[in-house]
C-alpha cells in the first residue's frame, strides 16, 4: 500500500539521485490574450495578445518534474540554432537544468505554441522537424549518453516521435 510515510521516505530516497533523460526536448509556447472581435478576413476569433509564457516540454518537461521533486536531471537531446532554442535554453537556466548535455544541430527545436483567449486553448501551432537523425548526430547523441551514463543512478527514455529515440541510437 502507498502511504503518505511510504511517499515521503521514496522521495527522500529520490533527493540527488542522478537521473538521465533521453529522448525529444520541446519548448511549450503559452500565448495569453482576450478576445473582442471576429476576423474581417475569416470567421475567426482575433486575439489580442497579453502575455507569452514559456515551459518545458517533451523530454525537457520530465528533466523538469525530476528536478522538482529532488533529484538530478541529466537532458540528453538535440536542440536546433534558432531562436526557440535560445528561448529553450533561458528556460532551462532559470530552472536550474544543466545543458551540457544537449546537442545544438541544423534542425528545428521543436516549438508548441498553444494560444489562449478567456483562459481557453483556441488553437495550436507546431514547428518540428521529425526527419530522422544523421549518423554524426547520432554518434553525439551516444556520447553525451555514455558520458552522462557514468555517475547516473538511472535512466529515462521519453520518446514523442520526433526522432531522437531511434533504433540506431538506442
Amino acid at each position: 500500500m502507498l502511504t503518505r510515510d511510504r511517499v515521503e521516505h521514496l522521495l527522500a530516497k529520490f533527493q540527488e539521485k542522478k537521473i538521465i533523460v533521453l529522448g525529444d526536448v520541446m519548448l511549450d509556447e503559452f500565448v495569453w490574450g482576450k478576445v473582442r472581435r471576429i476576423s474581417p478576413e475569416a470567421p475567426v476569433p482575433v486575439v489580442e495578445v497579453v502575455e507569452e509564457t514559456y515551459r518545458l516540454g517533451g523530454a525537457a518537461n520530465v528533466a523538469a518534474n525530476i528536478q522538482a521533486l529532488g533529484g538530478s536531471p541529466v537532458l540528453v537531446g538535440v536542440i536546433g540554432h534558432d531562436r526557440a532554442a535560445e528561448r529553450f535554453l533561458d528556460v532551462m537556466g532559470t530552472a536550474g537544468i544543466a545543458t551540457s548535455h544537449l546537442i545544438q544541430a541544423d534542425r528545428t527545436t521543436t516549438l508548441k505554441s498553444r494560444i489562449l483567449a478567456h483562459n481557453q486553448q483556441i488553437a495550436r501551432t507546431d514547428r518540428e522537424t521529425r526527419a530522422p537523425l544523421s549518423a554524426v548526430l547520432n554518434e553525439s547523441l551516444e556520447r553525451a549518453f555514455v558520458d552522462a551514463l557514468q555517475t547516473a543512478d538511472g535512466v529515462i527514455v521519453s520518446d514523442y516521435d520526433k526522432g531522437v529515440v531511434n533504433r540506431e541510437l538506442l
